[in-house]
């Protein structure tokens, strides 16, 4: 109970955080942060009052004309990493592609935490994450603290020049 305490003080923690440096780096208005936290019952309370759900918070601004495609492979670093710091097992993440990550994010894992929530501007019919020009997300696990992410880019073909990577990815492809 004890571990389970602890991992939402981390992710209460990195969520925190989190908000400050999309705050800072993207310039996001007060009004786009409050409308994002103001979805709340009579009580005061999220309306989503799931234990599990860390989902409303890691992808604001993602995809959004005035952030960048940098931007959005930070946000998706992020949010990996909140995952990998709530779901403690051996393999957190599921050995597989796209739609199967982001199942377990979407709370398809043992602990049925959510980090990722559905949005049909991030998640394709096929099920899987995309980036802002609607091309499946590549990720590649490179151990179980770093993950690889790469989109394709404006031209939607992956493997070229204009991709936009993490630096997990960067360094594991020098």
């Amino acid at each position: 109970m004890s571990k389970v305490i602890a991992s939402i003080v981390i992710a209460f923690l990195i969520f925190i955080i989190g908000l400050k440096f999309v705050n800072k780096d993207t310039s996001l208005s007060n009004e786009s942060l409050s409308q994002t936290s103001s979805h709340k019952n009579n009580q005061g309370a999220p309306e989503n009052s799931d234990p599990n759900d860390f989902s409303t918070h890691h992808m604001v601004g993602y995809a959004d004309e005035k952030s960048s495609p940098n931007k959005d492979i930070q946000l998706l670093d992020g949010m990996l990493m909140s995952y990998l710091t709530l779901v403690k097992t051996n393999d957190p993440l599921p050995l597989g592609e796209n739609r199967e990550i982001t199942k377990a994010l979407m709370g398809a894992n043992i602990y049925k935490t959510k980090v990722l929530s559905q949005n049909p501007q991030w998640i394709n019919e096929l099920g899987e994450l995309v980036d802002r020009w609607g091309t499946p997300i590549f990720f590649h696990v490179i151990d179980q603290k770093s993950i690889g992410i790469r989109s394709a880019g404006p031209d939607k073909i992956m493997w070229n020049e204009d991709d936009f990577i993490n630096n997990e990815y960067a360094e594991e492809v020098k």
